[in-house]
């Protein structure tokens, strides 16, 4: 572990059980129609569920643990470790044709929330569904499933949604709710750096250590010092064979295209370039095989490309 993360590492933040409640958190871009926001916060209180609505950085549903009387902090509640991105099967077919679904799933899987929940909802007609193909959708569920990890669940209409919505909420407070949670501050948390603080922290107090809103907004947020590099992620994904994981171990080895290039053109041949492409992935379904090493070297390197 970094120099950094023993000497730098903020105190974590605590919260003593029984004075806080939890509270589900609704993207404003998720309930676009005031009628609708309406609705779903309508049918969450009716079941006793509290409710927040603010515009989320990265998904669609959190959970916060939020001080009882303390209106002033906001920003420091406790985020779970649970995240949903809504799709109905329209908004699905749409991001797979325009290529905002590898996108998405890619901020998914750096939100630096541990339990990611892609929920798909039956849209009212099907028409779209059955011209697209179904075995295109069923292809794009298994990925978010096999590739991503995340936990898949379908519902049949946004009622169905908001019942299982009301469901978690209700488990994560009796999970949660009498205990103590602890949360690292925001203050110097990047998204480079938060698994090994997180990792740290559990170690030294032995509790589970959380996210604050604030350090979930600031760590997901499309800054201009990640932008270079998620967009070269996304590059790197055009090639076929390249998943998200492939992309982001690449990326976190050689931040821009440019590093990359300036690496391989130091090689004396190709074989050591797909050596160094290979070198540059990681295990399991970040590993990088010989073929697509080729792959990549020949879109990176080949005058033809």
């Amino acid at each position: 572990m970094s120099q950094s993360i023993t000497t730098d590492t903020p105190v974590p933040l605590r919260y003593a059980a029984g004075t806080f409640d939890i509270y589900i958190v609704v993207d404003t871009r998720e309930v676009k129609l005031k009628k609708d926001r309406s609705y779903i916060q309508e049918q969450l209180e009716m079941h006793g569920i509290k409710t927040l609505t603010r515009s989320l950085t990265v998904g669609d549903f959190l959970w916060v643990a939020k001080l009882r009387g303390n209106s002033s902090n906001e920003g420091q509640e406790v985020v779970l470790d649970y995240v949903i991105e809504r799709k109905t099967m329209d908004d699905l077919i749409a991001s797979i044709k325009d290529s905002r679904f590898k996108d998405q799933k890619l901020r998914l899987g750096n939100s630096g929330l541990r339990n990611t929940i892609y929920l798909i909802e039956k849209s009212p007609s099907m028409v779209q569904a059955l011209n697209f193909g179904l075995t295109a959708i069923r292809t794009a569920m298994a990925q978010v499933q096999v590739v991503n990890g995340f936990f898949l669940k379908q519902t049949g209409s946004l009622d169905e949604t908001i019942a299982y919505l009301v469901r978690l909420t209700k488990g994560l407070i009796a999970k949660f709710g009498k205990q103590d949670l602890m949360a690292v501050s925001s203050e110097g948390l990047n998204r480079d750096t938060v698994k090994d603080t997180r990792a740290y922290l559990e170690g030294m107090h032995g509790w589970q250590c959380h996210l604050t809103f604030d350090g979930y907004q600031a760590i997901n947020s499309k800054s201009k010092e990640y932008k270079v590099q998620e967009i070269w992620t996304r590059q790197l994904m055009t090639i076929k064979g390249v998943s998200g994981e492939k992309a982001v171990a690449i990326a976190k080895n050689y931040p821009t295209m440019r590093s990359l290039l300036k690496a391989l053109a130091a090689c004396n041949d190709d074989t050591e370039r797909e050596s160094l492409i290979r070198s540059a992935g990681g295990n399991g379904r970040k590993a990088i095989g010989g073929a697509l090493a080729k792959k990549i070297r020949q879109v990176l390197c080949s005058p033809v490309y």
